[in-house]
């Protein structure tokens, strides 16, 4: 996952607001209060993504998630691609190449966007404030094939963010393609995200589907430990700089 990925995870209304006072930063407090609400939770993904020039790849498998900080992302049933977090390392596990990498969970490891959406909870109208510009707002979006009620959320770096990401590489570009453009559908029922969309200045495009969300399911912490398989290569990952 690219460098700016990481912005979410950096920071990483009341209750009874009604549909008409709604705007930007309440829908992302909601849906923080939903998230930070639960002790764990897993649902269903579907990750798609495809870059500039390639054929478009798509992975299917689950997301888990408990507090404070633990993670663990699923590729295939049974997984050939798993990620994940115990709150003190970053680790990635690539059955088909044997291999486990790890860092420490820090700004600088490469982290999934979900892990920072999950993570941020009730900081999420910090994270909108500091790094993002609102491009659109519609209260009145449809998700998907059955057309279910959904807000609809556009956002994009703010040049003064990249600008200072940009001074921290020394003056050099982190990333070529560090321009970037979120979109958020949020069910209106739950407030859980339906899907999330990252658009690359390159028409890379990074799409993530969440279903079938499972909340308090009790998941035990080993689940995020980095795993221990006999025979598989294990090595430092290399970290963002």
């Amino acid at each position: 996952m690219k460098r700016l990925l990481l912005t979410l995870a950096l920071v990483l209304v009341p209750l009874a607001a009604s549909a008409a006072e709604m705007d930007a930063d309440t829908l992302a407090k909601r849906v923080g209060q939903v998230f930070a609400g639960y002790d764990d939770f897993w649902v269903w993904i579907n990750q798609r993504f495809k870059e500039a020039g390639q054929d478009e790849v798509t992975y299917r498998g689950r997301a888990y998630f408990k507090r404070e900080k633990m993670f663990r992302l699923n590729f295939g049933q049974p997984p050939f691609l798993i990620e994940g977090t115990d709150g003190v390392e970053y680790w990635k596990y690539n059955k088909d190449q044997n291999l486990i990498q790890f860092c420490p969970l820090n700004e600088k490891a490469p982290v999934h966007v979900l892990f920072g959406v999950f993570a941020a909870g009730e900081q999420m109208v910090k994270a909108l404030d500091r790094y993002f510009d609102v491009d659109i707002y519609d209260p009145n979006a449809v998700y998907g094939p059955d057309k279910i009620p959904a807000y609809k959320l556009v956002l994009t770096l703010k040049p003064e963010r990249l600008k200072e990401l940009y001074e921290q590489a020394g003056n050099k570009l982190i990333d070529p393609n560090a321009k970037q453009t979120w979109t958020f559908w949020v069910d209106k029922e739950t407030f859980l995200p339906r899907q999330i969309q990252v658009d690359w200045e390159n028409k890379d495009v990074y799409i993530f589907e969440l279903e079938d969300f499972h909340a308090n399911a009790g998941l035990r912490e080993g689940l995020f430990r980095r795993p221990n398989p006999p025979g598989v290569k294990v090595e430092p990952m290399k970290e963002a700089p």
